[in-house]
């Protein structure tokens, strides 16, 4: 830097939008990678205020990098400790988990899937649609484990009132590539309908459906889904019968809503 330049200032502003977008306009494409030479970057213009200004503006964002740095590092602490705890929360095949909460030390039922959920497909709708009087679900909408209503799909016919998604229902991806087959998302949004592509289960009186939901999400559950799908070039799927089938303990229905509501209040802090 020259005396009258704070390293700190310069480098945030060489990150602002404006000077990446006239190192990009100014640089020499080609094939594999492009490149812009020093004569040309030494003649990208510059605003400067005076030397104090600049270092007043550098220590602000210097500061506010560090506490985004903590943040992300605390939200990344709080990941590793939810994914050990749903290792340690529900019941290994001995049927009992090894951690619980206090008052409760029953041996937790092995039942199938079928018997907790009641499992549906949805109904189709027009792919040609950017927006539409209704809306529906599709294998976008939960890719990231979370309904997103930016990634709906559409139809201007009105389903039939069945296929209208209640809360506490969960969507399972059964048609996609492997890496996301058995992803799920909870529904907490109101007015949507369940589209083509994506199960729908509904939780039976005695299943608790964010316990339900995190159960889900565990890696054995993810990885008997896996195991069970049906390979293919583009996408896998596992068809309704067979995710029927599949294996889950349940503990009683008060066990389920303490840990359901631990496990929810968690990704509250994450988020």
């Amino acid at each position: 830097m020259r005396n009258d330049v704070d390293s700190e200032f310069l480098f945030q502003r060489l990150n602002t939008t404006p000077m990446k977008n006239w190192a990009v306009s100014h640089a020499n494409p080609a094939v594999s990678q492009a490149s812009i030479n020093q004569t040309e970057l030494s003649k990208q213009p510059i605003s400067l205020p005076t030397i104090t200004e600049q270092q007043k503006i550098g220590s602000f964002f210097k500061q506010l990098d560090k506490t985004i740095a903590l943040h992300e590092e605390k939200k990344r602490q709080l990941e590793r400790l939810k994914s050990a705890l749903l290792q340690k929360m529900f019941a290994n095949k001995s049927g009992y988990p090894v951690v619980r909460f206090e008052g409760f030390s029953d041996e937790w039922e092995e039942r199938k899937l079928g018997d907790a959920v009641s499992i549906s497909s949805g109904v189709t709708g027009d792919a040609t649609l950017q927006d539409g009087e209704y809306r529906l679900t599709r294998i976008e909408s939960i890719s990231q484990g979370t309904l997103n209503v930016a990634r709906l799909g559409f139809t201007n016919k009105k389903p039939d009132q069945k296929y209208l998604l209640n809360l506490g229902d969960i969507l399972y991806s059964n048609i996609n590539s492997l890496s996301h087959i058995g992803k799920v998302a909870l529904v907490d949004t109101t007015g949507i309908y369940h589209g083509i592509n994506l199960l729908r289960f509904q939780m039976r009186n005695d299943v608790d459906s964010e316990f339900l939901f995190q159960r889900l999400n565990t890696t054995p559950m993810k990885n008997w889904a896996v195991s069970h799908a049906n390979p293919a070039v583009s996408q896998a799927s596992i068809n309704q019968t067979e995710l029927s089938k599949q294996p889950i303990s349940l503990p009683t229905i008060t066990e389920q809503q303490k840990i359901g509501s631990f496990f929810k209040q968690l990704d509250k802090t994450i988020a």
